[in-house]
């Protein structure tokens, strides 16, 4: 799985199968009583047509929806509501690729602040 960002927009980019197991990581995390999640990520890439690539997805629980990026990390901080909406929303059972969705304040306001970038997260193959 691969992050690439720039100031405004943060994509997520992975096979329909990273997608899934994402899927199981993020469904324990919120079954758990653990207040972060740490998913390692790809490094060798390029960002093009963005500007960075993140080393680490850093998932905290958080009364207070947000999403930060900290050098070469990014940090989803999350209600257990949020992470649910994500976790059912990650395009893992998919016909056609590439495929994605959008995160915005605009469409989901009750996650995201007109402050937050934009979170893009899609597949680009199925395996």
């Amino acid at each position: 799985m691969q992050i690439r960002y720039s100031k405004n927009e943060i994509l997520i980019s992975g096979t329909a199968q990273q997608m899934k197991l994402l899927q199981g990581k993020i469904e324990s995390f919120v079954q758990s009583k653990k207040d972060k999640l740490i998913v390692p990520l790809e490094l060798d890439y390029n960002p093009a047509p963005y500007e960075h690539i993140a080393k680490e997805l850093h998932i905290l629980k958080s009364d207070k929806n947000d999403l930060v990026v900290k050098k070469e990390f990014i940090i989803l901080k999350a209600s257990d509501t949020f992470l649910t909406s994500i976790k059912l929303n990650l395009p893992s059972e998919i016909d056609h690729v590439p495929y994605h969705i959008h995160y915005d304040w605009i469409s989901f306001p009750e996650f995201l602040s007109q402050e937050s970038p934009e979170l893009v997260i899609e597949v680009s193959s199925f395996d």
